[in-house]
């Protein structure tokens, strides 16, 4: 059996995002995700509190309490824990504040049809890969990933 890839459309929408994030002064006034956007926290190391599920809004108002915590947070990408088709990846993230803090989680993302806004996202903690890359798996299952899902290339 070959090798997986190491990378497809998901972990190079993160690695973009991520990179634009570093650049702002401020917190972001959108975030590209779809209108049926969902965001679940799978997560158990978060002092025994889950943020539960949410969409579009909610994910918008999450993201921008990043900046809340302390300015200018740093975002990184660490290992690419698995990826499926080009719509679906599990990578670890981290989020660096200047107070010293910082919180580090598997995200397990699924983009949509046009590779360029996240549908799903899913937060685990960064022990618990196999329960991140069973919802890969899943999430991957739940979609049509083949090029002619897709539609015609854009630029």
């Amino acid at each position: 059996m070959a090798d997986a890839p190491a990378t497809n459309a998901a972990v190079k929408q993160r690695r973009a995002r991520i990179a634009f994030l570093n650049r702002l002064e401020q917190a972001p006034d959108t975030v590209e995700v779809t209108d049926d956007f969902v965001f679940e926290d799978r997560r158990r190391a978060t002092g025994g509190v889950s943020f539960g599920r949410y969409g579009r809004s909610d994910f918008l108002a999450a993201v921008r309490s990043t900046w809340e915590i302390g300015p200018r947070p740093r975002f990184s990408m660490g290992p690419i824990i698995g990826v499926r088709g080009e719509r679906s990846a599990a990578v670890v993230e981290r989020i660096d504040f200047e107070d010293g803090s910082h919180l580090e989680q598997i995200s397990v993302v699924q983009l949509d049809a046009t590779l360029r806004q996240m549908r799903r996202r899913l937060a685990f903690d960064v022990d618990d890969t196999s329960s991140a890359i069973d919802a890969l798996d899943q999430l991957h299952a739940d979609i049509d990933d083949s090029p002619s899902s897709r539609g015609p290339p854009t630029r």
